[in-house]
């Protein structure tokens, strides 16, 4: 598994030899070679891989909330063994809200108001780095959520018992 570091003092991301502008808003490929010197008894040996293309994926989703009661309850969708929240890539030259609310209406069947940029998160895979733009969105007044894949309402300090993937 590759692991990411930030550079404090250029804000840019780094992992496997690659570095990835921290202001990039477009899928863009970068090429990571990768080569390890290492003593096998008291000989050099070493291994160098061929250079592989990493892709950034730049994702937008939302963060669909209500209100019941006294409490705010965010929804997560099952998909295979995780739960997460509606997201998916961003298609063309979509407007990041745009995909959020796409996504929320292909995935829950609900149309949302009020979205409202949220965060940014970067997370780095094998093969791949992943950008997620999330918006706050309410639910769209009259819309329910589409009965189908295993979905959950959940209280925000609930929440700490589902690890969120990327």
């Amino acid at each position: 598994s590759s692991m990411a570091h930030r550079n404090p003092r250029n804000g840019r991301l780094t992992t496997d030899n690659a570095t990835v502008d921290q202001a990039q808003s477009r899928t863009k490929e970068v090429v990571s070679p990768f080569s390890h010197r290492f003593v096998v008894g008291g000989s050099e040996v070493g291994l160098s891989f061929r250079a592989m293309r990493t892709t950034t994926q730049i994702s937008a989703g939302g963060v669909v909330y209500r209100r019941r009661a006294d409490t705010t309850e965010v929804i997560l969708i099952r998909v295979g063994a995780k739960w997460c929240l509606p997201k998916g890539q961003v298609e063309g030259r979509e407007a990041l809200c745009d995909t959020a609310r796409r996504e929320v209406r292909e995935e829950l069947g609900a149309g949302v108001a009020n979205v409202r940029r949220l965060t940014t998160v970067r997370h780095a895979y094998t093969r791949f780095l992943v950008t997620l733009h999330a918006f706050r969105c309410e639910l769209a007044e009259g819309s329910k959520v589409r009965p189908g894949p295993p979905r959950r309402w959940l209280s925000l300090s609930s929440l700490r018992g589902y690890p969120l993937p990327s």
